[in-house]
């Protein structure tokens, strides 16, 4: 088999083998808020302002551990969302790198919410118009948890909206990070085509 053939196959079998979702650290983390109104705060009730949007930027880093309401004092500040019975509030981020629609879902949403909760997901490439990708519904108070939603055929897209979609009491949503899945198998496509250009030179 020829140096290039080898190379193909090894990119090949290495994209089959990747797996879907890849760890926390390789994923794509908004790394910006661009836009939020409504009474977007922390879980302590501290609204948002641009010198605390990192709440909702980066990595996951509230307890991953349902204690009910009892969380840390500065797990206060690893999130943002809503309490209050009220619609209308949201916000949006970008993240750091535009995504594309994989296999299986695409983007997570690591968040909290209450009893009677229910927000639109939503994503665009321009941060002008937005497609939902699903909702965040009801789900145990005090425990986060990992939502997934497909892109569903979106390419290029950079921005993700958390929209609120109900002023119900017990409501409440609070948001620790929104990411995306990697794409390993585009990764070790360049791989190989960067290896194909440095067999190719030496030949």
């Amino acid at each position: 088999m020829s140096k290039v053939g080898l190379v193909l196959r090894i990119v090949a079998l290495a994209a089959l083998a990747a797996p879907a979702r890849g760890e926390y650290t390789d994923y794509v983390w908004a790394d910006s808020v661009v836009g939020w109104n409504g009474g977007i705060k922390n879980f302590g009730g501290e609204l948002m302002t641009s010198e605390t949007s990192w709440w909702l930027t980066g990595l996951p880093d509230c307890d991953q551990n349902g204690n009910g309401y009892a969380w840390d004092a500065e797990d206060n500040d690893y999130v943002a969302g809503w309490k209050m019975p009220f619609a209308g509030d949201q916000f949006t981020v970008a993240l750091g790198a535009p995504i594309h629609d994989g296999a299986g879902d695409d983007v997570l949403v690591v968040g909290y919410r209450g009893p009677a909760c229910l927000a639109s997901v939503q994503a665009s490439a321009d941060g002008i118009s937005f497609t939902e990708l699903g909702t965040i519904g009801t789900g145990t108070p005090g425990y986060l948890d990992d939502f997934w939603f497909d892109l569903g055929g979106l390419t290029d897209v950079r921005y993700i909206r958390v929209e609120r979609a109900t002023g119900a009491a017990n409501s409440a949503c609070f948001v620790d990070a929104v990411g995306a899945v990697p794409e390993p198998a585009t990764g070790l496509l360049l791989l190989g085509l960067g290896t194909l250009s440095v067999l190719s030179r030496r030949r």
